[in-house]
């Protein structure tokens, strides 16, 4: 018996199996249940009887729709008036969509059926792992897979997972940009971020051995990173507002100096060298002993009665006092004070100076320069010079003979200004975060303390935490 299959909208082949004859009733058919009954009433012709007596059967259609060979996709059913064309008669329909089936080919997986067309599903990789940069290629012909490099420019992961935009080239991974972790936030100054090759995460590692950094204990100066920690500093000397019964030290709440009233009876420094022994009454430091004994060893004093031949300290002495030349920034000028511990004379001064031929002033005062940032009247200027320096961040002499003499235990303030005018990069450079008043740096002689940095003469601009970035000449005879 042959078997033919008409597809037709919607994609369905009718497959007649009602009798035909006149429309009178019919002896009664068998039932579509298991169930029997005695007798029923035959349909018209050319439609199916209603129930009657016998052993269920085929059902609807008097066969079973499912031995009908039907295309991939399709299957054979019974229409129950669920599709189009004569109720009662087998019809081929499209299976759900999802069905699996296969299409016949090798270079595709996973295939199903869609609207009754088997449809390929992922290109076959044969189970091959794709490398970086490379990608698994199917041959239909052969049926076999192979790895082939991905195209030039396509984006990759490199085995370094700090490298970021990377890009395949000739089925390697390369080029891109470091993560160099520089937003990445740090417990401290004394950490740095470093980026981690296996995770591509910033981690922080310490670092900074040797750079300046902030310690919890205001009261602590030079502090530097060792090991991830900050260390190592000294306490800050507040010993410029050591005067009379009054000792400066350094607040540890703040981290400033501030002076601190000794107690009656207490010992004291006058800060006079050829003296010992003082002590506080009424506020005010005196009584002590006088040394009169010459030394050639050194104590800071120069009696009355002795000589350079026999005291070493009524030697007249030149010498230097240097401050740093780096971690600068620069304006017109910087402001600061001279501390005399002996006195002495200040001769000139080394400056740090931007490069080309400019004019430089330098001005002084007795007592500190705070306070009269912006009073010329209160200055005197020590001289004029057009100075043509070779290079910043080194110190460039000033010819300007000051000769101030500062006694000792006294203070005054020096000012060292181009006469450029508030042009950025074209005149004094100082050292930046030394906070004003305190000790810059010093030796047995002097103390050069902090200052601020100004601009374009005594009215301009002023800047805090400043410090001299230069060389102070000077010389001492005896006491």
């Amino acid at each position: 018996m042959s078997r033919s299959y008409l597809l037709a909208a919607p994609a369905l082949l009718t497959l007649a199996c009602a009798a035909t004859g006149s429309p009178e009733p019919g002896t009664g058919g068998g039932g579509s249940t298991s169930t029997s009954s005695s007798s029923g009433v035959g349909g018209y012709g050319g439609q199916p009887g209603v129930g009657g007596g016998g052993e269920g059967g085929a059902g609807l259609c008097g066969t079973d729709c499912t031995i009908v060979d039907t295309p991939d996709c399709y299957q054979s059913v019974c229409n129950d008036g669920s599709y189009p064309g004569v109720i009662g008669s087998c019809v081929v329909v499209p299976v759900d969509d999802g069905t699996s089936c296969d299409d016949g080919m090798f270079c595709t997986t996973d295939d199903s059926c869609q609207a009754g067309v088997c449809t390929g599903g992922p290109v076959n990789d044969c189970g091959l792992p794709a490398e970086e940069c490379h990608t698994i290629v199917c041959d239909e012909n052969a049926d076999t897979c192979n790895s082939e490099p991905a195209g030039n420019g396509d984006p990759c992961t490199s085995d370094d997972l700090c490298m970021l935009n990377t890009t395949c080239l000739n089925g390697v991974c390369g080029g891109g940009d470091l993560n160099d972790c520089f937003l990445a936030p740090v417990p401290n100054s004394c950490h740095v971020a470093v980026c981690n090759p296996l995770t591509g995460m910033c981690d922080a590692v310490p670092g900074n051995d040797g750079q300046g950094c902030s310690s919890s204990d205001l009261c602590s100066v030079g502090d530097t990173c060792l090991a991830g920690q900050c260390q190592g500093g000294t306490p800050k000397d507040c010993s410029n507002l050591t005067q009379g019964c009054d000792l400066g030290v350094c607040d540890t709440m703040t981290g400033q100096c501030v002076a601190q009233s000794v107690m009656n009876g207490q010992t004291c420094d006058d800060l006079d060298a050829c003296t010992t022994g003082e002590i506080c009454s009424s506020g005010a430091c005196g009584g002590g002993t006088a040394i009169t004994s010459c030394s050639l060893v050194g104590d800071g004093c120069c009696p009355s009665n002795c000589t350079g031949l026999n005291d070493l300290d009524c030697q007249c002495v030149t010498n230097t006092l240097t401050t740093s030349f780096t971690n600068t920034s620069g304006w017109d000028g910087i402001m600061f004070d001279i501390v005399a511990k002996q006195t002495l004379e200040v001769l000139s001064f080394d400056s740090n100076i931007d490069t080309g031929a400019k004019t430089i002033e330098v001005y002084y005062k007795a007592g500190t320069f705070v306070g009269f940032e912006s009073n010329s009247s209160a200055w005197t200027l020590a001289g004029s010079v057009l100075v043509s320096p070779s290079a910043p961040n080194i110190g460039t002499p000033i010819p300007v003979a000051v000769n101030v003499t500062i006694p000792a235990g006294q203070t005054y303030g020096f000012y060292i200004v181009s006469t450029a005018g508030g042009t950025l990069n074209n005149g004094i450079n100082y050292i930046l975060n030394v906070p004003t008043g305190s000790v810059q740096t010093e030796n047995a002689d002097l103390q050069v303390l902090g200052g601020k940095g100004r601009g374009t003469g005594f009215m301009g601009s002023t800047f805090v935490d400043r410090g001299l970035s230069g060389v102070v000449h000077y010389e001492r005879c005896g006491n």
